[in-house]
């Protein structure tokens, strides 16, 4: 599978690993994309431009990782010879890794109605793979290191969006989330020029009890193609198993946080960077299966 190839390309990088990680990121080989996941990550983390015949989706983050997760889902819908990408400043003074890809796929223009806050989400998409390819974006799971408790969370800055994917996982799958976005406190960066901006207000819904939790991972977890956030899911599920004890589970969790951090753009060399993109393209594109 193609996540399983991509681990193998980069686990150069990652030579701490020992063990209990190890076995964690191979269990990456039964992962499965499609275009619900695909159009689930476009709504999180991707820019839809339309154009006469085709679309472009663009993904920008500091996290090399969210990058190889959107080559994943996207790849699927994409035009081979029309992938763009490099490692770049944004206009705040941040390094992101950057990625263009062309597409035909119709679909996505209804996504951009959503991102544009014009439409609700169509509940024809709302599938697992969907949910998974929206947690890959705009998803995380957190814990309490003096507890161990964990809970995963979804953020969106259209809380309507949020109430929608709430109302179908209580619904279809009987997963109790926080009943109403609640609001994220807006912080403050420094522009290219020194002066401060705030963020837009964000919202977030999240699981709200043990077994809400359990069944959200074991909904999700076969779809999820971000390598960290999947290695974290299987972490948590192990401990909620009571595989590992409460020290190792916090130890490995804050191991893999630290992990991700590694390859974020404002750490990592330029030329290192689009070298391991070019790779993982290389590897990607052999399973990809849109027009050529």
């Amino acid at each position: 599978m193609i996540v399983y190839d991509v681990l193998q390309l980069i686990e150069c990088i990652m030579d701490e690993q020992q063990g209990f990680l190890r076995d964690l990121l191979h269990s990456h080989k039964n992962v499965v994309t499609n275009d619900y996941s695909s159009l689930g990550f476009i709504l999180g983390d991707g820019t839809v431009i339309s154009k006469k015949r085709y679309w472009y989706v663009e993904v920008k983050s500091t996290l090399v990782y969210t990058i190889i997760s959107a080559l994943l889902h996207v790849g699927s819908i994409a035009q081979r010879r029309y992938i763009y990408y490099q490692c770049s400043h944004s206009g705040h003074s941040r390094m992101n890794y950057h990625i263009r890809i062309k597409t035909y796929d119709e679909k996505l223009e209804y996504i951009k109605m959503i991102k544009r806050k014009e439409v609700l989400l169509d509940h024809s998409f709302l599938t697992p793979e969907f949910i998974a390819g929206y947690f890959d974006a705009d998803g995380s799971i957190t814990i309490n290191s003096k507890t161990g408790q964990s809970k995963i969370v979804f953020i969106s800055n259209n809380p309507a969006l949020l109430q929608v994917i709430s109302a179908y996982l209580r619904r279809e799958h009987g997963i109790s989330m926080s009943k109403h976005p609640s609001i994220i406190r807006p912080h403050l960066f420094l522009s290219s020029n020194g002066i401060k901006i705030r963020k837009g207000l964000t919202y977030q819904i999240y699981t709200t009890n043990l077994e809400s939790l359990e069944n959200l991972i074991d909904l999700i977890l076969p779809y999820v193609a971000h390598i960290i956030r999947r290695a974290k899911l299987v972490l948590v599920r192990q401990y909620i198993s009571r595989n590992l004890s409460k020290k190792e589970f916090v130890k490995e969790f804050k191991f893999l946080s630290a992990l991700s951090k590694k390859l974020n753009a404002t750490e990592y060399n330029k030329h290192e960077c689009l070298d391991l993109l070019d790779r993982v393209i290389k590897c990607v594109s052999k399973w990809w299966r849109g027009p050529h």
